[in-house]
């Protein structure tokens, strides 16, 4: 099932913190570090497909809630996408977005 296809690529991929935005704190995985490319882009359009429209400031975008994450790209296209973000869902909430 795709969803359970998504829940282990999150859970197998290899995070960072960001350091460079302590006030927010995060982290994300890189794609380029993935040992297959494809099943990071795969996972970036499925945040998309099965994620949430929120707006974070001015910004709607897709997160994943998983486990207590929330999981997101900054892409619009994921076919672009480079990293995937994610951080615990209790430090900031997103509102809703019709």
């Amino acid at each position: 099932m795709s969803i359970d296809r998504l829940s282990n690529n999150l859970r197998m991929a290899e995070y960072k913190f960001a350091k460079t935005m302590p006030w927010m704190p995060h982290y994300y995985t890189v794609g380029a570090t993935w040992e297959d490319y494809e099943e990071f882009i795969w996972t970036a359009h499925s945040i998309q497909e099965f994620g949430i429209q929120q707006k974070f400031f001015k910004d709607a975008r897709k997160y994943f809630y998983l486990d207590g994450w929330r999981y997101w790209i900054m892409d619009k296209d994921p076919n672009d996408a480079e990293i995937i973000n994610r951080e615990r869902e209790n430090i900031r909430q997103p509102q809703w977005s019709e």
